[in-house]
């Protein structure tokens, strides 16, 4: 998930894309995964 949020940062949003899907395979409770992963424009304020 790191991982994800480091390509996110770099604005490489595949390899982000493929982290949180890691992720998620790894944990589907990881909420931050799923949020990032369906809100890829959201700048972390996130409406929850």
């Amino acid at each position: 998930f790191k991982l994800g949020m480091a390509y996110r940062k770099m604005g490489r949003k595949e390899d982000a894309m493929a982290a949180y899907k890691r992720a998620l395979q790894i944990n589907p409770n990881m909420h931050l995964a799923r949020h990032y992963y369906w809100h890829w424009e959201d700048d972390g304020e996130s409406k929850e």
